[in-house]
């Protein structure tokens, strides 16, 4: 079965062209608009990665991360910003010390996009995550 990966934007067009990129590689993909639906995915289905747009509205990227962290602290994050601000900064440095965290600023390469995605899928399936189905 292929790597399961939660895509978190509140824009349509970005939920698709990620999807999009993701099929292309393999991967199944689900999505949802907004933090607060994301967390409510994750306590129904186990992802091997999150794809997380930071800028959500309610409860924003950095909530869902800390969410995450609490409840499935073996998921690794892909976090996607197009505010290249402080805060943003700061995250990414943050993310570099760290082996299952990655930030990614929009607009996103594939190249980066798969790379990024095979080496965080990989620290996961270490960590004893199983790649399943949400059925």
């Amino acid at each position: 079965m292929s790597p399961l990966i939660l895509v978190v934007d509140d824009e349509p067009i970005t939920q698709d062209v990620l999807e999009m990129m993701l099929e292309e590689k393999g991967y199944t993909t689900e999505k949802c608009a907004s933090g607060e639906e994301a967390m409510e995915m994750m306590g129904e289905i186990e992802f091997n990665l999150v794809i997380l747009d930071l800028n959500l509205p309610g409860v924003n990227g950095y909530q869902v991360s800390e969410y995450i962290q609490e409840n499935h602290h073996n998921t690794p994050i892909v976090f996607i910003t197009g505010d290249k601000g402080a805060e943003a900064i700061s995250l990414e440095n943050e993310c570099r010390d760290r082996t299952d965290r990655e930030l990614l600023f929009k607009p996103i390469s594939m190249e980066s996009l798969y790379t990024t995605l095979d080496k965080l899928i990989q620290h996961s399936l270490k960590k004893g995550q199983k790649t399943k189905s949400p059925c």
